[in-house]
């Protein structure tokens, strides 16, 4: 067992370099994706925060750090507050946070996370063809403006 002054301190910002870089670069973005997944800020935050602690420094770009935060929120353990708990108007997005699991999670890597419907279907593992159909039909049913990244794609 090493001592503790054995341990230089001016090891850890080297360490950090990446993700704390990657936080300066995708703060915004990433949080965007969080939020159309929860209402709950304090949630949003820890999913971000558990994407850059998860992620190896090969994995620091948007796609795989929103990846991450997609599939944490939908496969985690974390509870958060029920819809019905929530006052309609707490934010724009309610919409969004009344659409099934998958169909946000899906929704949230094509919108905000810079994937393609491909993409989304690999990191969420559904087949391409029930990634582009689920899309295409929240995208309907919510009436959202523009196309859904990467929907124009071939299948």
């Amino acid at each position: 067992m090493r001592a503790l002054s054995s341990i230089d301190p001016s090891a850890a910002p080297d360490r950090l370099a990446g993700p704390l870089d990657a936080l300066d670069r995708h703060a915004a973005d990433l949080s965007r994706v969080a939020a159309t997944l929860t209402d709950d800020v304090e949630h949003a935050t820890v999913l971000v925060v558990r994407a850059l602690a998860a992620c190896t420094a090969g994995e620091l770009g948007f796609r795989d750090l929103s990846a991450h935060v997609v599939t944490d929120w939908l496969y985690g353990d974390d509870a958060e507050p029920s819809l019905s708990e929530l006052p309609a108007e707490v934010s724009i997005l309610h919409d969004l946070r009344g659409l099934p699991p998958t169909e946000r999670a899906l929704l949230a890597l094509c919108r905000f996370g810079d994937h393609t419907y491909r993409d989304a279907a690999d990191a969420l593992g559904v087949t391409h063809l029930t990634a582009a159909s689920l899309l295409t039909a929240t995208v309907r049913s919510l009436a959202v403006a523009g196309p859904v990244d990467g929907l124009a794609d071939s299948a």
